[in-house]
């Protein structure tokens, strides 16, 4: 996957010594991201693993030493809760195609499920660590707008006092489902726009990014971004794919809810570098923004915009 992206792979710097003898949940811990930050943290932490998949819990059980449980998110106690000093909730749907198609399923699972678990930890006094997504800036699709909604319902929980990590993602290359399964699985590779922009990490930039996030939050610094240095062309992309598996290309036209390019940030937030591909998202003091409004510059000139 590297090659594909023409980089190589910049994961965070971590301290698991730190971890040692915490008890941290991973909800869809048999995902792509799940499993990933499974791989980092397991011989660390008090690991519980919780995924609906019978197969990945299966599997799952013969490589990790942790505590299983088959079922699904919302089936979660607060008795369960209560026993984590941390919850990384990695389970979600983020297919922007099925999230247009089941709206109701996406406005359930992304939002709604995701309210009640952040109200439950912080009942619980538990940190809550949320996957988002660079799909909540400006979002057109319902995937993007469920993800929205759920950043707005915890920051309300956080204001109460929840402790809470949230992280918008780039895409995964590799995860399940992601662009490269797909072209493996058609005859002809198929890229909807020839204009089409999207960010990129691997598996293991996504899961150091996390954890390191977590051990970055504060009061004040809790939304961070993982953002590569650079926007990848799906078309640059898919050539070099297609050289690989001697394939066609052939263009089609964007689905319903896609965007050309995406981006991290809101016009009053800007990117603080952490180290890696990782961020913290800021908003603009009131005052700076006023100022360089009257005086037509930017506030800071020297932050890192998306």
């Amino acid at each position: 996957m590297k090659d594909l992206l023409k980089r190589q792979e910049i994961q965070c710097s971590v301290d698991l010594k730190a971890l040692k003898g915490k008890r941290v949940l991973i909800t869809g811990a048999g995902g792509s991201i799940g499993q990933a930050v499974v791989n980092l943290v397991s011989g660390y932490v008090d690991l519980t693993c919780l995924d609906v998949s019978e197969e990945k819990i299966f599997w799952m059980k013969r490589e990790t030493q942790a505590t299983f449980i088959l079922g699904k998110v919302e089936d979660l106690t607060l008795a369960e809760i209560k026993k984590q000093d941390i919850i990384i909730h990695t389970a979600a749907y983020k297919h922007v195609g099925l999230c247009e198609e089941f709206p109701e399923q996406a406005v359930k699972t992304n939002a709604g499920l995701v309210t009640n678990l952040a109200g439950l930890c912080w009942i619980a006094d538990t940190h809550f660590c949320f996957i988002s997504t660079d799909k909540t800036v400006d979002a057109r699709g319902v995937m993007g707008k469920t993800k929205w909604i759920a950043e707005r319902a915890i920051d309300s929980w956080r204001e109460m006092g929840l402790k809470t990590t949230m992280l918008r993602f780039a895409n995964v290359l590799g995860s399940s489902g992601s662009v490269l399964q797909v072209w493996d699985l058609e005859e002809e590779i198929r890229v909807t726009d020839i204009e089409m922009l999207r960010w990129f990490i691997l598996p293991g930039e996504a899961a150091t990014g996390i954890i390191r996030a977590i051990q970055e939050t504060t009061a004040e610094n809790y939304l961070f971004a993982i953002k590569p240095d650079e926007e990848t062309k799906i078309i640059d992309l898919a050539e070099r794919y297609a050289k690989r598996v001697n394939k066609e290309i052939r263009i089609t036209q964007a689905g319903v809810g896609e965007k050309q390019a995406e981006k991290f940030c809101y016009d009053n937030q800007y990117l603080d570098y952490v180290e890696g591909f990782l961020y913290v998202i800021k908003k603009e003091i009131q005052d700076q923004v006023c100022v360089a409004t009257a005086q037509n510059t930017e506030p800071n000139p020297a932050r890192n915009l998306s």
